[in-house]
């Protein structure tokens, strides 16, 4: 990417994606908020 903030965002976007799946799909781990 030539966008440095594009790339910034994706890569935010994915880890965010990443981190919410593995807290639904792994019931070890519990949200901090919860």
């Amino acid at each position: 990417m030539d966008d440095p903030r594009a790339a910034c965002f994706h890569a935010r976007f994915t880890l965010d994606a990443v981190v919410h799946w593995i807290y639904r799909h792994d019931a070890s781990p519990r949200l901090p908020y919860d």
